[in-house]
């Protein structure tokens, strides 16, 4: 047995529910315009379907797939603590040098504790078998969606971004959050950091094109009432919005996409620009609510 005695294509008719689009995805064959099951080939999930595509349940009932060529994607599994590595980080980033760091990023020194910056020396990276750019890095514990630490963002003093050997991209998710108020996502840190100093709630994938299935499951487990992704202003930061929306619009009623003005390259930039809350939450109005997408009937 094959996937596409189960699946047939979408078309432009049967667009695929989870990215919109026409080509490459599969949709069960039994009921392509409402369909049960999708497997689409751009969004991921944790079920894989070899080379079509990542499975998915469109319906409230979650239940794994029981088609033996779809398989379960195991996490990768962190090699070192990295609960005590970023305990003991953060333990050195004495409150002058997260002063200093929230002065050169013009963020406040809360939002950086609130994602519980810290400070590796050059040695003690050594030690972890990871190459320091500098006489120390920054550090920022990365999450998996139920807030274990599974790696460590570090930050070099002249901006260079690279990881603690051992662990897995996760989210950056700070103290104190309050979901309930819905939630911004954004890229990295910093812009992390520089939207809960405009007062919203908000946590930060690894890159633009990281991260996607990790706030995915971050949402099943804590709903939210909407969701708003802060896209960069350039190429690949408005592909990846793209694809995050599609993926979290199955699991949040409100989904929208903003970015900040033309002329402004990520969050940070806008807050640095003199931007406020409130013109943020303006562009949240005036975005577009995303909803799946309807199947088109097919003319006669």
């Amino acid at each position: 047995m094959s996937i596409l005695d189960k699946f047939s294509r979408v078309s432009r008719a049967y667009r695929c529910p989870v990215c919109g689009k026409f080509d490459w995805c599969l949709v069960s064959r039994a009921n392509p315009q409402d369909p049960e099951e999708v497997i689409c080939a751009r969004v991921e999930s944790d079920y894989r379907a070899g080379e079509a595509g990542w499975w998915h349940c469109i319906r409230p009932n979650t239940c794994p797939p029981c088609d033996p060529l779809i398989r379960v994607i195991q996490p990768r599994k962190p090699t070192r603590d990295f609960e005590t590595i970023a305990a003991e980080f953060e333990c050195a980033a004495a409150d002058e040098m997260i002063v200093g760091l929230a002065e050169s990023l013009s963020v406040s020194g809360e939002g950086l504790s609130r994602l519980h910056v810290g400070w590796a020396s050059a040695r003690r990276l050594e030690r972890l078998d990871t190459r320091c750019h500098g006489r120390g890095c920054w550090s920022f514990p990365m999450r998996g969606a139920d807030g274990a630490i599974v790696g460590i963002r570090l930050r070099s003093e002249d901006g260079f971004k690279y990881s603690v050997k051992g662990g897995a991209n996760g989210l950056f998710i700070p103290s104190e959050l309050r979901n309930e108020d819905g939630l911004l996502i954004a890229e990295g840190p910093t812009d992390t950091a520089a939207l809960l100093d405009m007062g919203f709630s908000a946590i930060g994938r690894p890159s633009c094109q990281e991260g996607r299935k990790r706030i995915q499951q971050y949402l099943q487990r804590i709903p939210v009432p909407h969701a708003v992704i802060l896209a960069d202003n350039d190429g690949p930061g408005q592909q990846g919005a793209e694809l995050l929306a599609g993926m979290i619009r199955l699991y949040c009623p409100d989904v929208r996409v903003i970015s900040p003005p033309e002329t402004i390259k990520d969050a940070r930039a806008w807050k640095q620009s003199g931007a406020t809350g409130d013109e943020v939450m303006q562009a949240v109005n005036m975005a577009e609510k995303l909803s799946l997408p309807i199947a088109r009937s097919r003319r006669r």
